[in-house]
């Protein structure tokens, strides 16, 4: 979509194309003056004015994001409408990831308050006599601590329009398909709480049966036939909602959870489960204080940053004052914050991409430096990537040195939504969803990264990327919980090791040996 101009409440508001923020299956987002524009591709699947105005039943719950005024073209026709709009948000499903939990140091206390603020919204939604029904993990937004916003309300189920999608891994099939209650909604509710406890879905695991088959005959990981992975464990989840999850799951009831109970008290203790016929040796290298954060081998040394230290080769070296990356400015490590790679931090501004050093004057400063133009409303930084969503065409930006940005479209990801991404040396691996699949793609990027040949991976169960390129260019890549495939391209046969300790929560890390974090423990691997 090209700038025009639309028109809200009379007022005629120019919508520039550096307005653009994102693009959906209905329609184009937009980011103006604080306010968000959807505008529809086929204005005839718009929802209609009246749906606007029950849907205002909800206006009274602040963490409802519901349509607010309609958009119209200069020919008065009916184009889309507004919505408030929310900063500095992530998609609610980052936090069913552990290295995400441990990155913000997120508590089951946490997790157990972000379950009953969304259990408290759908009691306060249901008591307008209003249905969610699309009840599913990119249909949330959550700002720290704990405030998750309810989003893509216009397909909310109302006394005079009924909910029309649901993605499938959502559905409950005690209920015709296309049919929404109150009832649904839970069943909805409790899949996505038990993954926040757990990360899991609670129709996965191993069985003879496939996914669609288990939650048609109601097969879920509680089924003694069901192999659940080893790095689960139940007692993260308050003990009250683990009996209601048991009574859903496997008794099918459908009542209105309980608050959680006793979360506070819950100590998570993560076992690492070693198998003596697994491929893959591993060596406690040194247990810290705390749950690591990052890892860097540099001039010889090791580094490792805790959450609450700086060690160097295991020795106690600095207390942490609350960065998440190591950075260095000659052999003195800095405690700077944000995203850093190529030993410098990345930003986004209106001006562009902006790359942070460090110089000494007296005593060390930063330099700021602006490397790249960049479409800032709908641009976010991954490790080693910045990623442009420009009207639903991705660009991938790659700093690959100091100074030095390329510029590649990357168009299998056209009209995705990102949930993860990691760029290192020449190898791009991007966490995606595509409509009620969630993908991987395999990037080999070549030619001084302005191509690129790739392979994808179709419904993953991860949404973090967790792989390391070693000084070869070989790729370590944990493809699935327990699984390590090594390559160097593409197009030859990976090397393929069953059966080992790494789950996709233990970072995998190059520090001279081939390493992964697990909690506060590092740990080195070899091939048996």
């Amino acid at each position: 979509m090209k700038s025009q101009n639309v028109v809200v409440s009379g007022k005629k508001i120019y919508l520039k194309e550096s307005d653009y923020k994102a693009k959906g299956g209905q329609g184009s987002i937009f980011l103006k003056d604080n306010t968000i524009f959807k505008i529809y591709h086929d204005k005839t699947t718009l929802i209609p004015e009246q749906k606007i105005y029950e849907l205002r039943d909800l206006a009274s719950i602040k963490n409802i994001v519901i349509p607010q005024e309609s958009v119209y073209s200069e020919k008065s026709e009916r184009i889309g409408f507004t919505l408030s709009y929310i900063d500095n948000y992530e998609y609610l499903c980052k936090l069913f990831t552990k290295s995400y939990k441990t990155r913000n140091n997120l508590s089951i206390k946490n997790i157990s308050d972000v379950v009953d603020s969304m259990r408290d919204t759908l009691i306060k939604i249901h008591e307008k006599n209003i249905i969610v029904g699309d009840y599913n993990e990119m249909n949330f937004l959550i700002t720290f601590p704990n405030t998750v916003y309810y989003i893509d309300t216009d397909s909310f189920q109302t006394k005079s329009f009924k909910c029309n999608a649901i993605m499938h891994q959502y559905r409950d099939r005690l209920y015709p398909l296309g049919t929404f209650k109150k009832q649904s909604d839970w069943f909805s509710w409790s899949l996505i709480s038990f993954q926040l406890y757990i990360g899991l879905h609670p129709y996965k695991g191993k069985h003879a049966l496939g996914f669609e088959d288990r939650m048609n005959k109601n097969v879920s990981i509680f089924d003694k036939t069901v192999t659940v992975p080893k790095n689960i464990d139940f007692n993260t989840i308050p003990k009250n909602h683990l009996d209601y999850f048991k009574r859903v799951f496997v008794n099918k009831e459908r009542d209105v959870p309980p608050k959680s109970e006793g979360a506070e008290n819950i100590q998570v203790t993560r076992k690492l489960f070693v198998d003596d016929k697994s491929d893959i040796k591993a060596t406690l290298i040194f247990k810290y204080d705390s749950n690591i954060l990052d890892a860097v081998y540099r001039n010889g040394n090791r580094y490792v940053l805790t959450q609450k230290s700086i060690y160097k080769n295991d020795r106690l070296y600095l207390p942490n004052t609350g960065t998440t990356h190591l950075m260095f400015f000659l052999d003195d490590v800095l405690q700077e914050k944000g995203t850093s790679f190529n030993n410098a931090i990345y930003s986004i501004a209106k001006i562009g991409i902006l790359q942070t050093t460090y110089e000494k004057f007296c005593k060390i400063i930063p330099v700021q430096k602006c490397i790249s133009t960049v479409a800032y409303n709908s641009s976010k930084i991954y490790q080693g990537v910045i990623l442009q969503d420009i009207f639903g065409k991705y660009t991938a930006t790659i700093p690959y040195e100091l100074d030095k940005c390329s510029n590649i479209k990357i168009h299998e990801l056209d009209n995705t939504i990102i949930v993860d991404a990691n760029r290192q040396g020449k190898w791009l691996f991007v966490v995606y969803k595509k409509d009620t699949k969630t993908n991987c793609l395999i990037a080999n990027l070549k030619n001084n990264y302005t191509q690129y040949e790739c392979s994808i991976i179709e419904n993953v169960d991860f949404l973090s990327v967790n792989m390391l390129v070693k000084k070869n260019d070989v790729v370590v890549f944990n493809s699935e919980d327990c699984k390590l495939e090594l390559f160097a391209d593409l197009r030859g046969d990976a090397k393929v090791f069953e059966n080992t300790p790494i789950y996709n929560d233990c970072r995998l890390v190059e520090l001279h040996k081939t390493c992964f974090i697990h909690n506060s423990e590092l740990y080195e691997i070899n091939a048996r």
